[in-house]
């Protein structure tokens, strides 16, 4: 019969027992946490995860810089009504000397080719 207060192993096989078990349970666990490999510590490491956080905070922002060089151009060419081939040029001409040496200039490029595409403007 099992005593009063005492654990299910207790109760099962007897304090001797019981104990015995314990000790073998816990030299398992000890020759498994031994035997483990160390997890890489730097995989997820809080500065890296902050280093990955900036890149991509610079990127989204860089994204918006180009986004707002398209916007701009675009509401221009709305407000103003421009038509002519002529003015568009002279707009995207305008449009990419404000932004250089802020934006790449061959991505500038890429999006206003992106824009005339969409905007089917040879």
């Amino acid at each position: 019969g099992a005593v009063a207060g005492s654990s299910g192993i207790n109760a099962e096989y007897g304090v001797g027992q019981a104990e015995g078990i314990n000790s073998t349970l816990t030299s398992k666990n000890a020759a498994t946490n031994a035997a483990s490999p160390p997890r890489p510590s730097n995989s997820k490491s809080p500065s890296n995860l902050n280093n990955t956080l900036d890149n991509a905070a610079s990127v989204l922002d860089l994204e918006g810089q180009y986004l707002k060089f398209v916007q701009d151009i675009t509401r221009e060419i709305l407000i103003s009504n421009i038509t002519s081939d002529r003015a568009l040029k002279m707009l995207f001409e305008r449009h990419m000397m404000a932004n250089a040496g802020k934006l790449n200039e061959a991505i500038m490029q890429l999006k206003i080719d992106e824009l005339k595409d969409k905007l089917n403007i040879t």
